[in-house]
């Protein structure tokens, strides 16, 4: 089964009850899950909120797949720095 939660805002966009509801409910997607994808605006790289969305996912025991949304709009110079920095990470913190 997949669940889409439509995303998680930023914290400080979080202003109505329905998104405050949208936040609970994307938390309790993450720990009803066995796998997790976080999905990244590849134009806008690695924010806060995908660490913390990842941090979850991490501390709830949940096998987590990074998928990035928009990449073909990413130049090809900045593709090629963020997946070798992101290879390196995974590579460092495996060790």
């Amino acid at each position: 089964m997949i669940i889409d939660t439509a995303g998680i805002r930023r914290r400080g966009k979080v202003y109505e009850k329905t998104e405050k509801y949208s936040v609970l409910r994307a938390q309790r997607a993450i720990e009803g899950s066995d796998v997790v994808l976080v999905v990244l605006n590849g134009e806008e790289g690695i924010i806060e909120q995908d660490k913390k969305i990842a941090g979850y996912a991490h501390e709830a025991g949940r096998a987590i797949i990074i998928v990035v949304n928009k990449w073909d709009a990413v130049k090809k110079k900045t593709a090629k720095r963020w997946t070798n920095s992101k290879r390196k990470s995974a590579t460092s913190s495996s060790s």
